[in-house]
């Protein structure tokens, strides 16, 4: 089984990109370019997807709608990355 999660990407003009995945709370990365922050959002998503199959949680479903207030940030993308069947396999 596969999951497909929203995330949200920042411009920081220190870190490069700040990536949160709104439906796993706390998961946030970030990478000095969008590549390396999907890439690391991926990563994050299934260690985190991991620890809860692990602890025997329920593994959370993507959120409907992400809401991005521009006002706060200069740049943003939502785009959707996916956690590999490994990290969803019961332990």
């Amino acid at each position: 089984m596969q999951r497909i999660y929203t995330v949200v990407l920042e411009r920081d003009s220190q870190a490069g990109y700040v990536v949160f995945v709104p439906a796993l709370q706390g998961c946030v990365t970030q990478g000095a370019t969008i590549a390396e922050a999907l890439h690391n959002a991926e990563e994050a998503a299934g260690l985190y997807v991991e620890d809860l199959v692990a602890d025997g949680e329920p593994i959370p479903e993507d959120v409907p709608e992400v809401r991005v207030a521009l006002g706060v940030t200069p740049e943003a993308y939502v785009t959707r990355i996916m956690v590999a069947e490994e990290e969803l396999a019961v332990a």
